[in-house]
């Protein structure tokens, strides 16, 4: 998972006026779901002194986009401009995994908990490159860390359920899923996995209700 934190400032006292306004501005507006105009404030507070959470928040939009190139850039200068920017590691992490760089990506999911153990997807991303590489310990303690700190994180109690889906624990694995459906009822795959779950141990009717409205949520 990529972060795309428009909470994650430099401190108030390192930042011009103008440029505070600028982003409080954006800020506002992003929380109002009108992302494009924020952007566009946030690029304007960014060319009077150069932010950190620009340059991430731009590196994520490259990422989405697949211009992986120029998303490793920005996630480069958020690092320069703020060290200690923990969201930034993880994106950066986030996109050496995705171009199968795995020590590069556990360095800086490394670097992101030491800077801010309290945040989960952290663990959740670090948990799914451990699981990558076979892992299965260091993938289950880092998923179980994850949902400690947030035991509402749908997409972590889908993750340790595969994993223990994997490991043929079925009862956890159930658990997990029907947690995190009723999390996020709207996850089609959750929905699949679950019922191919309920498929292998013979309970045709529950799989069949799940294979439907994993259908329904998503047809293609």
């Amino acid at each position: 998972q990529l972060h795309n934190l428009w909470l994650v400032l430099p401190p108030s006292s390192s930042i011009w006026p103008r440029e505070d306004l600028l982003v409080t501005l954006a800020l506002a507006l992003a929380r109002d779901g009108n992302a494009a105009d924020a952007a566009r404030l946030l690029a304007a507070a960014n060319r009077i002194r150069p932010l950190p959470v620009f340059y991430n928040n731009r590196g994520v939009d490259h990422a989405d986009h697949g211009r992986e190139a120029e998303a490793l850039a920005d996630f480069n200068e958020a690092i320069y401009l703020n060290p200690v920017y923990a969201t930034a590691y993880i994106n950066r992490g986030s996109l050496y995994r995705k171009q199968s760089r795995p020590d590069q990506a556990l360095s800086d999911y490394n670097e992101a908990i030491r800077l801010d153990p309290t945040d989960a997807t952290a663990y959740n991303n670090r948990g799914n490159l451990h699981d990558d590489h076979g892992r299965e310990a260091e993938a289950l303690a880092d998923y179980n860390e994850a949902i400690r700190l947030n035991p509402a994180y749908a997409t972590v109690l889908y993750n340790r359920g595969s994993l223990h889906a994997e490991h043929g624990r079925a009862d956890e694995a159930l658990t997990d899923f029907t947690k995190a459906i009723r999390l996020n009822p709207t996850d089609a795959v959750a929905f699949h996995n679950r019922g191919s779950l309920y498929a292998n141990h013979g309970h045709y009717a529950e799989a069949l209700a799940d294979y439907s409205e994993a259908i329904r949520l998503d047809p293609a």
